[in-house]
């Protein structure tokens, strides 16, 4: 558990950086600088997790590795939806000839606005995920006052047949609740 968190936690940090990465890059190539300069650059920028990410992608594309491996290596290694957008609009660009400067350019853009957004719709929608917290918490705790009232009668009430048959319906009514509000709220 220990390593999925340390693991996701890095991927979230390489993520949070890829529109910085993506505005250094679109500003070397713009200075005239090729894409592995740009890398070099945008890699001595960057701080850790990208910039090591960079610099690793930089060092397979000096030893010879084709551009797209590199690049394909890359995007699964980070993993970032927005940075495979990236990648995608690099490849197009190389082999289209189209200006890479300006295809980064509109891509930085376009990724500022969709993180804008998506931040936005989590603060949104923070009410609806509370809410759904506490109505998966409240018959539980329910349950642990009635059980602290009276536990002779919430242990009679457990071991009859009618009993477990309304914990099992409420059990499961309470999953469909919270599966209802977690569907509403989706961002």
């Amino acid at each position: 558990a220990g390593l999925w968190f340390l693991v996701r936690r890095r991927a979230a940090r390489a993520a949070a950086q890829v529109p910085d990465l993506l505005d250094l890059l679109a500003r070397s190539l713009r200075a005239g600088g090729a894409l592995p300069q740009a890398l070099g650059r945008a890699a001595g920028s960057l701080p850790p997790p990208m910039g090591e990410e960079v610099g690793l992608l930089g060092r397979e594309l000096s030893l010879g590795v084709p551009v797209g491996e590199a690049l394909a290596r890359w995007r699964d290694r980070v993993g970032d939806p927005d940075l495979s957008l990236a990648v995608e609009g690099i490849l197009m660009a190389e082999e289209t000839g189209a200006g890479l400067a300006e295809t980064l350019e509109s891509l930085v853009g376009t990724v500022r606005e969709r993180r804008a957004a998506a931040s936005k719709m989590r603060a949104l929608t923070a009410q609806g995920r509370m809410q759904a917290l506490v109505v998966g918490m409240l018959p539980f705790a329910l349950g642990a006052f009635l059980a602290w009232m009276d536990p002779r009668a919430f242990s009679e009430f457990l071991s009859s047949t009618r009993g477990i048959a309304l914990v099992v319906l409420a059990l499961l009514l309470q999953g469909v609740g919270i599966a209802w509000i977690r569907w509403i709220v989706r961002p």
